[in-house]
């Protein structure tokens, strides 16, 4: 029959949903694959996770009924479950694989295979042949010890260790059920080159339990400090408003990786092709504008009420073409744009550093206001994987309202995001524009942001 079947092509696509990973248990019959599988599998769930248990049995029912055990069998039902464990990978699953699995070649295609959309996980669940034969309800292993099972793992067949597994658990090391409540510790594994990039415990703890995305750029930054005590010795910068909005963003995360206000090598490359000066994409310049280069190496940054609210490190002080910035960033020259307005009145030199930031202004909508790390806090609480996120500095209208409730047919939540600050002349005041924001609650599926 097989000369009749013919294999489709279809078209390839690169497209995969980021957050999938595959928890492969693997070990000898008895060794307590399932048993451990199913104490990590509620926790998963517990955390928003829709979870695909994929046991060695069940497969072996659906997809490999005509597969014996010999080595070429084995090899096919392990391919078999490791191509359908990287289907639901790369779909931004949560899948957990319990299978013998014997073969360490096998185990590495599979791995291979994962790996090309997901995280891949090796655990294994160690335990001697007398262990398992112990634990042995059925009597497989009796029978296998009398010969009366053929290829029988372990006894008759071999188990190859796995090299470098992930994580590797002996189930005689700790009481049963120990593993589900205080999680199996991953051990930290060498860099090999048919791997990739090793994983680590951190690595494997975001891949089971954070499930967002990273943030832009990396680990968010926190340039919140101590207020110093030599201050009021500090030539002190007036900021604008604009600049002190940008200083508090720096201060939260907001515009991580940004540590500080722009030097000339990450401006440039913003102002020619929207990158910072290592690759990451950045749409605009984030610098502060001054008169003329400060003396010392330090300074103080105030408001415009002259109150002091962080202290810059200076790095460098350095020109610019405010024609050259407008056209690049806004597309026009034409000073009837705000933005173009803005930057043509403002101070002819940048000053670039790292900002600590001692004393945050106080928000004018405390209820709204989050900061990125409580906004991730809000996703992770609620089981979110997949956000999206609106923007707008105008109340919601029906427009935004269809727009808002079709994106949630493919996300698990929305981020409701308004802008308050200074407005456009036609521009709804905010104090009007604040009751048209809805505030989220756990049983519903829109969060707000400030």
């Amino acid at each position: 029959m097989n000369e009749h079947i013919y294999a489709h092509e279809h078209p390839d696509s690169e497209r995969v949903r980021p957050g999938g990973f595959t928890l492969w248990f693997t070990g000898l019959s008895g060794s307590g694959k399932s048993t451990i599988a199913h104490l990590v599998g509620p926790e998963l769930d517990r955390r928003g996770l829709v979870v695909d248990y994929l046991d060695g049995d069940n497969v072996r029912t659906h997809l490999s009924k005509e597969l014996g055990f010999s080595k070429e069998d084995r090899d096919t039902h392990i391919e078999r479950l490791g191509w359908v464990a990287s289907r639901l990978t790369r779909q931004g699953g949560a899948v957990i694989t319990a299978a013998i699995s014997p073969y360490e070649e096998t185990r590495r295609l599979v791995r291979e295979m994962i790996g090309g959309v997901g995280t891949f996980v090796e655990v294994y669940v160690k335990a001697s042949v007398d262990e398992c034969a112990k634990r042995d309800v059925k009597g497989l292993y009796e029978k296998a010890f009398r010969g009366e099972i053929k290829e029988f793992t372990g006894v008759s067949d071999p188990y190859e260790e796995p090299s470098e597994p992930e994580i590797a658990r002996h189930r005689g090391a700790q009481p049963r059920g120990e593993c589900g409540t205080r999680r199996c510790r991953a051990r930290a594994a060498r860099p090999d080159p048919r791997r990739g990039s090793s994983v680590t415990e951190e690595t494997l703890q975001q891949t089971v339990t954070k499930s967002l995305i990273e943030p832009h750029g990396g680990p968010l930054v926190d340039r919140t400090g101590e207020r110093p005590d030599d201050l009021e010795g500090l030539e002190t910068i007036m900021l604008t408003s604009r600049e002190v909005s940008d200083l508090d963003m720096l201060a939260s995360g907001a515009l991580s990786p940004l540590e500080g206000f722009m030097g000339r090598e990450d401006y440039e490359r913003v102002v020619e092709d929207m990158h910072l000066a290592n690759g990451l994409a950045w749409a605009l310049p984030v610098c502060l504008a001054v008169e003329a280069a400060p003396e010392g190496d330090r300074v103080a940054l105030a408001d415009g009420d002259g109150r002091a609210l962080a202290v810059l490190e200076v790095e460098e002080v350095f020109d610019y073409d405010k024609e050259r910035e407008a056209e690049n960033c806004f597309r026009t020259t034409d000073e009837a744009h705000p933005g173009v307005a803005r930057l043509y009145a403002q101070h002819p030199l940048y000053l670039a550093g790292k900002v600590t930031v001692f004393d945050r202004p106080e928000p004018p909508f405390p209820e709204l206001a989050r900061d990125p790390a409580d906004t991730r806090k809000a996703f992770e609480e609620r089981g979110w994987r997949r956000v999206v996120g609106f923007q707008t500095r105008n109340p919601i209208h029906r427009a935004h309202e269809y727009l808002t409730k079709g994106a949630l047919e493919t996300v698990d939540g929305l981020l409701i995001h308004p802008l308050f600050g200074e407005t456009k002349s036609d521009d709804v005041p905010a104090q009007r524009g604040r009751p048209c924001v809805p505030i989220g609650n756990e049983g519903s599926r829109a969060a707000r942001g400030g």
